[in-house]
């Protein structure tokens, strides 16, 4: 009785830090797809100062994200993010047509990264 117990407790504790691991990714993807959209938004009014300072301060909030993130989801998807973000900030200081190419593009990434690490019964079986 004490080892159904014990693998009960396991059993419990491994679904407890699933369910918490895919709020913390959900709600993560969703601040970054909302930042993403404010410093696109912006960019397309011509505030190029207030959009460089909250793209660093979006870069910071993404490496403090990622870390927690990466117990749960491979590096390398996280990577190409932080990627990404960093290529952002040069594009907007150089006044780029290739910025809203590169914001759709982290847009759709961190859309990706939260969509592929959701379960669903099919991804399970």
């Amino acid at each position: 009785m004490t080892r159904f117990k014990i693998s009960l407790c396991v059993i419990t504790a491994i679904l407890a830090i699933g369910i918490l691991a895919n709020i913390m990714l959900d709600a993560s993807c969703d601040m970054m797809t909302s930042k993403l959209e404010e410093a696109r938004q912006m960019v397309t009014d011509d505030k190029k100062e207030e959009a460089e300072a909250y793209l660093e301060d979006l870069g910071n909030y993404w490496d403090k994200r990622s870390k927690l993130i990466n117990l749960f989801v491979k590096n390398d998807k996280t990577k190409d993010i932080h990627i990404s973000i960093s290529k952002l900030e040069p594009y907007v200081m150089a006044e780029n047509d290739e910025a809203d190419a590169e914001f759709a593009c982290v847009i759709e990434l961190v859309k990706l990264l939260k969509e592929n690490e959701t379960p669903f019964i099919g991804n399970i079986l």
